[in-house]
């Protein structure tokens, strides 16, 4: 089925209601987020191989607390405060029987409580040199655990709303010309003339 043209008319109504390049404004807002969840799982998948030249075994977060520190310095002279959590894991390095620990403090590890599993990659010539890995449940890899992932396809969610916004008012508008009903901008709505009697 063929798409239905606008009237010469119509066009000029819908052009002048700011309509005409909205279709493209979408589109492009949901290729800016597109872009922006591409960039961020290319970076997941370049990410998941970052310790391929260590020694990877198991671990178990053995203690998680937390605590906050003065983030930015309001006008008021108060400060906001950044919570931080302190995780520490125990793990075994191969050829080794006294238990390895990896401690850390960052914001991300929020979720990581006590008795939580992770991959520990360490360096074989020095055990101590170690970092941890979580399992990110969109790809099934194993990304280091201090890096946050998903603020990204946070931010993504936004451009696709207004992206999708602007391409629905625009069906709209169009569907409403067609059928005649979608009316001139206030300013070029005829009004009526008033003669007035100077004498």
């Amino acid at each position: 089925m063929s798409k239905q043209e606008l009237s010469k008319e119509q066009q000029e109504i819908f052009e002048k209601r700011g309509f005409k390049n909205q279709n493209l404004w979408g589109t492009a807002f949901i290729l800016i987020a597109l872009i922006i969840i591409g960039t961020n799982f290319a970076c997941r998948f370049r990410d998941s191989h970052r310790y391929d030249d260590y020694e990877c075994t198991r671990g178990t977060v053995v203690s998680s607390s937390s605590y906050s520190i003065p983030r930015t310095h309001t006008h008021r002279g108060r400060y906001r405060y950044k919570k931080m959590y302190l995780i520490e894991v125990e793990y075994y390095a191969d050829d080794r029987d006294r238990p390895y620990i990896y401690s850390h403090a960052d914001d991300d590890y929020i979720f990581m409580r006590r008795g939580t599993k992770v991959k520990v990659f360490y360096d074989e010539d020095d055990p101590h040199d170690s970092h941890i890995a979580r399992k990110d449940f969109l790809t099934g890899l194993y990304l280091p655990a201090e890096t946050n992932y998903y603020a990204a396809l946070y931010i993504a969610v936004f451009p696709v709303v207004i992206g999708l916004y602007l391409i629905r008012d625009y069906k709209k508008a169009r569907k409403l010309a067609l059928a005649g009903k979608l009316k001139p901008p206030p300013k070029e709505i005829a009004q009526p003339k008033v003669w007035i009697n100077d004498k």
